[in-house]
C-alpha cells in the first residue's frame, strides 16, 4: 500500500513521533490502549462497529474522528488518497488482568470504524471502550484530501481550531 502521508498537514513521519505515541497509554474502562505494530493485528479481523454511526447524518464527525486519533495515537500506520481505505491504526488493548488483544481503528468504506475479531466478547468490550476514548478526545488540527473513486469526487476533511469540517468537490458536469 502506498504511503501518502504528505496529504495530512500535520503528519510528521519521523521515528521520534512514532515512538512517542507508541509509548502513550490511555486508560478507559477496564482497558489500557496504546499504538501497536501493524504485524500484531490478528488475521481474520473485520468491522465490529462504526464509531459515529449514531450521528452518520453529519459528515463532520468523519473529520473529527481522524483528528481524535491523531491526538491519541499520532500518525496512522498508513494514509492513502483512497477515501474507502484512507487510514489505519493498530491499537493494543490490555485488560486489567493482563489479557492483551489488538484492534484496528480505521477509516474505510463505511467511514470511522473499529475492527477486530467480531463476535468475541473481549473484542467487543475493548472496541466499545476504545470508541469512548476516541469520542472523548480533543481533536488535533489537520487536513487531508482523498478521492471517492466510484464517483470521481474529492473529499477534503480536517479540523481547524478544534472545529471539524468535511467538504466535497464534484467534477465538472457531475449529476446525481
Amino acid at each position: 500500500m502506498e504511503n501518502k502521508s504528505e496529504n495530512m498537514d500535520n503528519t510528521v513521519t519521523n521515528k521520534h513521533d512514532k515512538e512517542e505515541h507508541k509509548e502513550k497509554v490511555h486508560q478507559m474502562g477496564n482497558f489500557q490502549f496504546q499504538k501497536a505494530d501493524r504485524d500484531l493485528l490478528p488475521a481474520g479481523t473485520s468491522k465490529i462497529f462504526g464509531v459515529y454511526d449514531d450521528v452518520a447524518h453529519d459528515s463532520s464527525y468523519h473529520s473529527l474522528y481522524i483528528g481524535q486519533l491523531l491526538t491519541l495515537f499520532g500518525n496512522s500506520d498508513y494514509i492513502t488518497d483512497n477515501n474507502e481505505d484512507l487510514l489505519s491504526y493498530v491499537i493494543e488493548a490490555k485488560r486489567d488482568d493482563g489479557t492483551t488483544i489488538y484492534l484496528e481503528a480505521y477509516y474505510g468504506p463505511s467511514g470511522p470504524a473499529i475492527g477486530g475479531i467480531s463476535n468475541e466478547e473481549i473484542y467487543e468490550k475493548a472496541a466499545n471502550e476504545l470508541a469512548k476514548l476516541i469520542r472523548d478526545a480533543k481533536p488535533t488540527d489537520y487536513e487531508v484530501r482523498s478521492d471517492y473513486e466510484d464517483m470521481g469526487v474529492t473529499i477534503i476533511m480536517g479540523v481547524k481550531n478544534g472545529k471539524a469540517y468535511y467538504e466535497t468537490e464534484f467534477p465538472d458536469g457531475f449529476e446525481w
